[in-house]
């Protein structure tokens, strides 16, 4: 298998070139898919921008750029707030600087989950190409992608980007790298974790055990991303507890999302913690079928292992809400194009379900 993936070093997926040139096709879908966000950007809309963002920002500008940076505002950890606390300090409007870093990671995240299906393969056929060919434009054009960034100017393809950029080094058997960059992402979201449960069996089942202490990288980056904040004045202890209050937010069993939780066990105080033990005892079920045939696991099987957890994860855990679905339905959009094309029809019915949800929770 590492053979096969170093022969693929020299023929991997590229988006704008290939071996006749730059691939203009693709460059002006790209321009395309840049125009329409930079139409729609302007246009506000009710949410979270608006109720929650805004308001930080707001109280970003009325102290200077270090000030701020050891002030606690807002509820999100210290990357991002640094991106809130230059926008307020600049003379543009805020989303001028917010939402172009999400499209950055929009285009960034396309490509390499095109990459991250191309290394799952022996070899890059040409029919693999244009089917990743349609998967990029896929992902450009998908109107949860749209909504996320351009109209909600929210951050999740910020990590999300990372965490693919994550998988994709991973499945190379590039370990540092994977999770410095899953360490970067889990210092922009919390809602890193949902990856994790497929990260540790993939590594439990392809890797040395010993190497599972590479998570280590997540709780040592969050810790160095804080440290801005701590030197600007505030205190580690509210610094790092960041996370800890994110998960008392929502003391719902599912917000905005679809979710088994909308018909049974809808008391969150009563049934929180049998939700937690559902998606535990799914978890450990998979880990037992992966481990037992991992010796016949291909590279695209672990990526289907991907997707499924990821999914099974958003679905079962109790306090998810709407935009905790992005990783899954990306990686679901993937796979169903790609590596599962069986799975296409439930893959659309599901990603309408989503764009249901979304477009619901903005009008």
């Amino acid at each position: 298998m590492i053979n096969g993936l170093r022969a693929l070093e020299d023929r991997e997926y590229t988006v704008f070139t290939d071996g006749n040139g730059i691939r203009y096709k693709m460059v002006l879908t790209t321009l395309a898919a840049l125009i329409i966000r930079m139409i729609m950007a302007p246009f506000e809309l009710p949410g979270d921008y608006v109720q929650y963002i805004l308001p930080w920002i707001e109280e970003y500008k009325k102290v200077s750029f270090i000030e701020g940076l050891g002030s606690t505002i807002g509820d999100y950890y210290v990357p991002y707030n640094i991106l809130l606390n230059i926008a307020a300090h600049l003379p543009v409007k805020p989303w001028m600087i917010i939402v172009p870093v999400s499209w950055v990671m929009e285009f960034v995240g396309a490509v390499y989950l095109c990459r991250l299906v191309c290394v799952s393969y022996h070899k890059l056929t040409d029919k693999l190409v244009k089917t990743l060919d349609i998967l990029y434009v896929a992902i450009l054009f998908f109107p949860m992608c749209f909504i996320d960034t351009t109209i909600w100017r929210q951050c999740d393809s910020v990590y999300t980007g990372f965490v693919i950029m994550s998988l994709y080094y991973l499945f190379k058997r590039c370990d540092c790298r994977a999770f410095i960059l899953l360490g970067i992402a889990f210092s922009f979201k919390l809602q890193t974790v949902f990856i994790c449960p497929f990260v540790f069996i993939y590594m439990i089942c392809t890797r040395k055990l010993y190497k599972v202490l590479y998570f280590l990288y997540l709780p040592a980056l969050y810790i160095i991303m804080g440290v801005p904040a701590v030197l600007a004045g505030r205190s580690a202890y509210d610094t790092y507890q960041t996370y800890i209050n994110q998960t008392s937010e929502y003391p719902l069993m599912a917000l905005n999302i679809p979710s088994p939780y909308y018909l049974i066990f809808t008391d969150y105080d009563k049934y929180k913690m049998i939700a937690i033990a559902i998606t535990f005892a799914i978890l450990c079920a998979a880990f037992g079928y992966i481990y037992v045939n991992r010796k016949t696991m291909k590279e695209v099987d672990y990526l289907y292992a991907c997707v499924v957890l990821t999914w099974a994860v958003v679905v079962f855990l109790p306090s998810m809400h709407d935009r905790y679905g992005y990783i899954p339905m990306l990686l679901l959009l993937a796979s169903s194009l790609t590596v599962r094309k069986k799975i296409f029809i439930p893959a659309v019915i599901a990603e309408i379900m989503t764009l249901v949800s979304y477009v619901g929770y903005i009008t």
